[in-house]
Formats: structure tokens, sequence, C-alpha cells
């Protein structure tokens, strides 16, 4: 469970990277941070019994920020990027 868990931050970590750089590997590591969390639901289950664990599966698979297109990025007008120097 801490494997998983420490994974998560890791790649987690690693796709906010990709996303603010952004650089091509962000598609690839959105899906490992999206199946590493159905792989933490599936591990809770012999602790916290089957429900607990359908119930995280079903979080994960449901609205989040990194599925589909990803976050939205704001556009940077051009009298603002003026104003940053």
């Amino acid at each position: 469970m801490r494997a998983l868990w420490d994974a998560y931050g890791a790649w987690t970590y690693m796709v906010i990277v990709s996303f603010v750089g952004n650089l091509p590997n962000f598609s690839a590591e959105q899906q490992v941070v999206l199946q590493n969390q159905l792989a933490i639901g599936n591990a809770v289950k012999p602790y916290y019994r089957s429900a607990a664990g359908n119930k995280l599966n079903k979080a994960a698979q449901g609205p989040h920020p990194l599925r589909g297109k990803g976050p939205r990025r704001r556009q940077v007008r051009p009298e603002d990027q003026a104003r940053a120097g």
C-alpha cells in the first residue's frame, strides 16, 4: 500500500511538471496516475471491504482534472505579459 501511495505522489508530481512545461509525455503520465488510482482502490479492499474499494474506484473513474484533455490552460494576454516584464 505504501508503495502505491509513493508511486501516486511521484507520478502526480511528474504530471504537474509535464503539464506546466508543456512536455509531450503528459498524456502517458496521466494514464499512469489514473491506473494507479484504480490500483489503490483495489488494494484497500482487503482492509476496508470491497464496497470501500469499489467506491474509490468509482470515484477514480468519475470527473477528474486529469481525464480527457487535461486541465485548461489560461491564455496569457499581451498586456499581462508586458506587465510581467
